[in-house]
């Protein structure tokens, strides 16, 4: 008898949920990831949907809300720097340029250390 959580191919040999979970990831890793961000924006969003409904519906007390009489401080002048505002006005422009080439480079990197580990493993 095959455990609770196996099933039978297509070859009629016995494959459980952790053999096609690690087969995923071997064979499409991108899908395996995916697969988790799925599962957390579902979680995320099934959290926000539950705690709005039970806000909506649950009866709240109505609380008699305290007035405090508080001073009114001076702010500070903040004002950004001419350049500044020019650098961050165009940053739509050179945004998506910086990204592009930081995820590049990052990719170079993971590269070349697989190429460092598949030489190794060859000699």
């Amino acid at each position: 008898m095959s455990a609770p959580d196996a099933r039978r191919s297509v070859t009629g040999m016995v494959d459980n949920a952790n053999e096609r979970l690690a087969k995923l990831e071997r064979e499409r890793p991108r899908l395996y990831a995916a697969r988790h961000v799925a599962k957390g924006a579902g979680q995320a969003l099934l959290a926000v949907v539950g705690v709005g409904l039970a806000v909506r519906f649950l009866p709240l007390p109505d609380l008699p809300m305290p007035n405090l009489d508080v001073p009114e401080l001076p702010r500070p002048d903040l004002s950004v720097p001419g350049w500044l505002a020019a650098i961050v006005g165009t940053a739509k422009f050179w945004g998506p340029i910086l990204a592009g080439v930081l995820v590049a480079l990052g990719e170079l990197e993971k590269r070349r250390k697989r190429d460092r580990e598949r030489k190794t493993k060859e000699d």
